[in-house]
């Protein structure tokens, strides 16, 4: 008799504290509203479970569609309190019907996370997405971010590869040096011109061909003494009579040579 009581006493505790671990993993992420995926509910619970053993610090998530005209910031904080270790518990409460939120933190979760470090998680990882309607999007970013400041204010490393679709990105191969292909190659100048000289053909013809140009403009200094020959013959001092100005040819080229300087006619 005694044997069965015992027996007894034994089942009835083993179906309590199942009953408590199933209430507490229900509890943890709750989806009353049915707005998540089961992709995403399966991955939150994964990554609670990697915090709290990493932290111990509990992430607990909470969807409602309506709270009945309790103020959000009020019902997610009492919900905090039911939890099994308020203290190290951090509470999102995604009020879907109202499209509001809170974030509720125990003393020892705040200390990991100030009240700036988690309006800034709310602010960058969830609101916008929240406000989209992607409950998934919003619900993975912000707890996928908390995680990892949690694991970095404790010092822990928390693996999330594979979860919410994350893939560990693969190292870089090292590079290596490039090979020597032997003792240096010592280059004369010649060898220089002779590799260039083809790319400075091109840019060497049209800097010659304007100054070839300007060569054949202008009178040269034979150019002037022949035409002031020229001009003394026709109105030298033997036609000084019939209109000439009786000037000599070394008169005539001086003032060729003045007037083609005068007017840019020489080179």
């Amino acid at each position: 008799m005694k044997n069965r009581m015992f027996l007894c006493v034994c089942l009835l505790m083993a179906f309590v504290i199942l009953g408590s671990a199933n209430a507490q993993e229900v509890l943890v992420v709750r989806d009353s509203a049915g707005v998540l995926g089961a992709a995403t509910l399966k991955d939150a619970r994964a990554l609670v479970s990697l915090v709290e053993e990493s932290t111990d610090i509990t992430l607990a998530v909470e969807t409602r569609h309506f709270l009945g005209g309790a103020e959000v910031s009020a019902y997610a904080q009492r919900l905090l309190e039911e939890t099994s270790d308020p203290s190290n518990t951090m509470l999102l409460l995604m009020v879907i019907g109202e499209e509001d939120y809170a974030l509720a933190a125990g003393s020892g979760a705040a200390k990991l996370l100030n009240p700036a470090a988690r309006e800034t998680l709310l602010s960058t990882q969830f609101r916008s997405p929240f406000l989209a309607r992607d409950y998934d999007r919003a619900l993975s970013a912000f707890l996928s971010r908390t995680a990892d400041q949690l694991a970095a204010a404790t010092g822990k490393s928390i693996d999330q590869e594979g979860l919410f679709g994350q893939v560990k990105a693969p190292t870089p191969a090292p590079t290596s040096a490039p090979q020597s292909t032997g003792p240096y190659k010592r280059v004369s100048i010649f060898d220089f011109n002779s590799i260039l000289g083809e790319q400075l053909k091109p840019t060497s013809i049209p800097q010659t061909q304007p100054e070839n140009q300007r060569e054949d403009k202008g009178l040269s200094l034979g150019s002037i003494v022949l035409i002031g020959i020229v001009l003394s013959m026709f109105f030298g001092k033997k036609n000084s009579g019939r209109g000439g100005c009786g000037c000599g040819p070394l008169g005539w080229i001086a003032g060729v040579f003045g007037a083609s300087k005068i007017f840019g006619w020489r080179r």
